[in-house]
């Protein structure tokens, strides 16, 4: 298993985005169990894992550093189905 580093910044941001009852020294615990994948991504020079829960763990291969938590991406509806349910409302 690689060693890695957990910034200050990413636990803040694991808690503000993915599980805001948790503290600080509890989301660096929680990102540590994705320490194998952690692990791997960095062995093979990726930048991001997505989590289970949809959210994803932005990492510098280089510095061996977990830097960022992002949240699950937003659903965009796509354009046709935006442009149908403009229709839709214009015909009612």
């Amino acid at each position: 298993m690689a060693k890695f580093d957990i910034s200050q910044h990413a636990a803040e941001r694991f808690v503000e985005r993915i599980a805001p009852h948790m503290t600080l020294a509890e989301a660096r615990d929680e990102i540590r169990r994705h320490a194998r994948a952690i692990g791997a991504a960095i062995r093979m020079g990726c930048k991001c894992i997505r989590l289970g829960c949809g959210g994803r763990i932005v990492i510098d291969p280089a510095l061996g550093q977990v830097i960022t938590v992002l949240p699950k991406p937003a659903k965009n509806r796509s354009l046709a189905a935006a442009r149908r349910a403009t229709r839709e409302r214009d015909y009612e």
